[in-house]
């Protein structure tokens, strides 16, 4: 971890948060949010369907511009982590809906076309925000503790730039946020934004009960939940989503976390990994 951070001239980290989504150092934050892969889909379902980069892009853009604009807003609980945010500018762009959008590209989640396509996604959102916090340095100044022949020879801006080349514009301008990058599990964001799938996760399931605790304490209320690409499907076919997923066969693309073997889940978390 500490070798491959990027500022690990000017920080040990000793530990993770208890999920392992988050290495900070001490008082570091964890300021996180992500682009939502469910609704970046051109023609969902449909043969000639595919997935639209350059809304990924526009959308990481403008989130690194929003998780920066985060930090100079928040009211920290402590003056150390306000310090440590200063100095460092660390901000967690991840991404939530991958299962979503393989469903609707008719690509099955831990296939090997699926690995690919995570990696391809994963690789332009972390050019896409390392290019945008190089042009917030230009616009705002770099982290305080950066340091171009230091963060230039960390290994994954060195991997960056052999691909991409973007070591001369943050030689030339510095960069903005000393870390950029962070897939978190999204719980609770997936469900806000229309029951998406979690993180790079596979889907739970297609159609679920779930108990909902009212004022008294006790469970008050049940209801039925559907997951994005299931519901989405049912919509555009003109299905009940009660009893479609019992009905018919459903198409290529719609697996469910049960029916993967260990080795897909890896093969699909070490893909974003890189």
């Amino acid at each position: 971890v500490n070798r491959l951070n990027n500022l690990s001239y000017c920080e040990h980290i000793h530990a993770c948060n208890p999920c392992g989504e988050q290495m900070l150092p001490d008082n570091g934050d964890c300021n996180l949010g992500h682009t939502n892969l469910a609704v970046m889909v051109d023609r969902p379902f449909e043969p000639d369907t595919q997935f639209n980069f350059a809304k990924l892009e526009r959308a990481a853009r403008i989130m690194v511009r929003l998780l920066d604009n985060v930090l100079d807003i928040t009211q920290w609980p402590t003056e150390e982590q306000a310090e440590e945010a200063r100095q460092k500018r660390r901000i967690g762009l991840g991404f939530t809906g991958l299962a979503s959008a393989l469903q609707q590209l008719g690509i099955p989640y831990g296939s090997e076309q699926a690995v690919k396509f995570t990696r391809t996604l994963a690789k332009t959102q972390a050019v896409a925000a390392y290019k945008e916090s190089c042009r917030l340095a230009k616009e705002r100044g770099a982290f305080p503790l950066f340091d171009a022949g230091k963060f230039c020879a960390a290994p994954f801006v060195q991997k960056l730039d052999r691909n991409f080349k973007t070591i001369d514009g943050i030689r030339q301008h510095g960069i903005r946020n000393g870390v950029l990058l962070s897939v978190a599990p999204t719980g609770t964001t997936s469900l806000v934004v229309g029951n998406v799938s979690s993180g790079i996760e596979p889907v739970f399931a297609h159609r679920y009960r779930r108990k909902v605790r009212g004022g008294s304490g006790e469970m008050e209320q049940e209801y039925s939940v559907y997951d994005y690409g299931y519901l989405k499907y049912c919509e555009k076919f003109g299905l009940d989503p009660e009893h479609a997923e019992r009905a018919l066969p459903m198409p290529l693309g719609f697996v469910i976390a049960d029916q993967l073997t260990v080795e897909q889940h890896l093969q699909m978390a070490a893909a974003a990994q890189e």
